[in-house]
């Protein structure tokens, strides 16, 4: 038992009712919960020996109280409370100050109710906040990711307001608590701009009143990922960087070099136009989901559908392929395949798209068709060469003992002209290929 009682988390600040139970369930089983509640045995100028015996027990199970306690608290908070006296000058140290407050929370995550006892059932079970921080002020607004509904407990803040009844708010110490009413809210911000919340929730025993965000939307302020109808319908919030300020926002930035250099490389590789880099980009995007990250080793493919993707079907992208024509449309004399160039994945079924590249009689050039029945020839591309395919031709295979041939080397037709180095100098053109080997034979040719 005790070994199961010492694998306990490590108390930071937060949940500490129930971290303080489960330490006291451990010093219950070690017999050493009494000191908690007492004072060490006072000494007397006369001891006797059961006195004496008493006292030390009382040490010895002080200090084994005591370090029980420390060790099961966070680094930082050790370094605070080891200089604690006992025990139980250290209990209630903790107690006043991490009673009536958890220092962090783990703030509105959602939970399904366990608790059996509660009266909340699925029909009226409406929202779930986890746990909330003590904050006074009833006008302060808190955004997190993390809530299910737009909580107020202030009605004077409420646009307009519907009376409800029956509907219940899971709270984190498995209470539950009634939702008053529904209605609308209107934040102004201190730059003039007004925000609606809809659908929050009217209750009065909330410590705080939080704004429900399931996302956070970041933009350089170009437009193209801005729409306020739909960010006001769902409830996303909008957020600018600073003008001329792309470091800002550096995870989108980041994520658009990615694309621009496997952009890059793939038309490079395919040899076709940088006029295709539209098909080119939506490939990237579609590799990129189905292959992990540094960060995170599980692809977004599978936290989006919750299942492995099946990457068989991954083809080069550029590549040449023959697709067959379909059955309506072929004919007894003709062409049973299409020469055209893979150009990516189809969106909405499981196909391929390629573009015809050489005439025929079932599509146009240039027409982009979606198919699933071609054979890919990965090593083939559209008009350059790879070095894998290219081959020296002048050089011809040694595996047989060929041997190598050579050609001789092509001399200049054109006259060769006698330079002019001024009146101090004369030039004399030597044909031939007597050279001068001695002195003799230099002054000889003078």
């Amino acid at each position: 038992m005790i070994s199961n009682f010492v694998k306990l988390e490590k108390f930071d600040g937060g949940n500490f009712i129930r971290w303080q139970k489960k330490m006291k369930f451990l010093v219950t089983t070690l017999k050493v919960v009494y000191v908690l509640n007492t004072t060490r045995p006072l000494e007397k100028e006369v001891k006797t020996l059961a006195e004496t015996r008493e006292r030390q027990k009382w040490d010895n199970d002080d200090y084994i109280c005591m370090g029980h306690i420390l060790n099961g608290m966070s680094d930082s908070l050790f370094d605070i409370y080891q200089s604690s006296i006992s025990a139980k000058e250290l209990w209630e140290k903790l107690e006043s100050r991490y009673m009536q407050e958890d220092a962090t929370s783990k703030k509105f995550l959602k939970r399904k109710n366990k608790d059996k006892n509660s009266s909340a059932t699925k029909d009226n079970l409406v929202a779930v906040i986890y746990e909330l921080n003590i904050i006074e002020d009833v006008e302060f607004w808190w955004i997190d990711s993390g809530a299910t509904r737009h909580v107020c407990k202030n009605k004077e803040l409420f646009k307009t307001i519907d009376e409800e009844d029956g509907s219940i708010l899971y709270m984190g110490n498995a209470s539950t608590v009634q939702v008053k009413g529904k209605g609308t809210v209107e934040i102004e911000f201190t730059s003039g701009k007004v925000f609606t919340l809809k659908d929050v929730f009217y209750v009065l025993d909330v410590m705080k009143n939080l704004i429900y965000v399931p996302l956070l939307n970041k933009s350089d302020r170009g437009g193209e990922f801005y729409h306020h109808e739909y960010f006001e319908s769902t409830g996303i919030v909008h957020q600018t960087i600073v003008p001329y300020s792309p470091q800002q926002n550096g995870i989108a930035e980041r994520k658009n070099r990615v694309l621009e250099e496997m952009v890059n490389a793939m038309l490079s590789y395919s040899g076709l136009s940088k006029g295709y880099w539209g098909e080119v980009m939506l490939t990237a995007c579609y590799l990129l989901n189905r292959v992990p990250n540094k960060r995170n080793k599980i692809i977004p493919y599978e936290l989006w559908k919750k299942r492995k993707p099946n990457l068989n079907y991954i083809k080069v992208w550029g590549c040449k392929a023959i697709v067959k024509v379909p059955e309506p449309k072929r004919k007894k004399l003709g062409e049973r395949g299409i020469e055209s160039v893979f150009m990516g994945y189809a969106e909405n079924s499981k196909a391929y798209r390629f573009m015809v590249v050489e005439s025929n009689d079932s599509y146009p050039i240039n027409t982009v068709i979606e198919s699933r029945d071609a054979i890919f020839q990965e090593n083939r591309f559209n008009s350059i060469p790879h070095p894998k395919e290219t081959v020296c031709s002048s050089v011809q295979s040694l595996e047989n003992n060929d041997t190598l041939t050579c050609s001789e080397l092509r001399r200049s037709k054109r006259a060769r002209k006698e330079k002019d180095y001024g009146l101090n100098f004369f030039m004399f053109l030597v044909e031939g290929t007597n050279d001068p080997v001695t002195v003799m034979d230099q002054f000889a040719t003078i």
